[in-house]
């Protein structure tokens, strides 16, 4: 699923082993070798072997469109994604570097109730 710029964005990540097994998790959104947003710990919910990370509206406005955009914004690559997990310091996995589209909204504000 994309990341669309100025929504929300959540994804599940599995991972090898039950969450409450690691001591630190911590998921990285990157694009064009600069890291944009990094979730940890409290930052993400946690269920069995998995790991949900959720992007506010303002954090996706942080990241440029990497497909064309309808409104002429500049456009950068794929984000990608990492997850990494600690338990000790001879175990401490981390994933391959997903890639993920991001695409443009109409509106360059993020949305509230206002």
């Amino acid at each position: 699923m994309a990341i669309v710029r100025s929504c929300s964005y959540s994804s599940v990540i599995f991972i090898p082993e039950p969450a409450e097994n690691y001591t630190k998790i911590e998921v990285s959104f990157a694009q064009d070798q600069q890291i944009i947003v990094t979730k940890s710990d409290g930052d993400l919910e946690t269920a069995s072997n998995a790991v949900v990370v959720s992007l506010t509206s303002e954090e996706t406005l942080l990241f440029r469109p990497s497909v064309k955009s309808p409104m002429g914004r500049r456009l950068g690559g794929s984000a990608f994604v990492q997850i990494r997990l600690f338990k000790d310091s001879s175990d401490a996995p981390g994933s391959k570097c997903w890639p993920v589209e991001v695409h443009d909204s109409l509106q360059e504000g993020a949305i509230n109730n206002e």
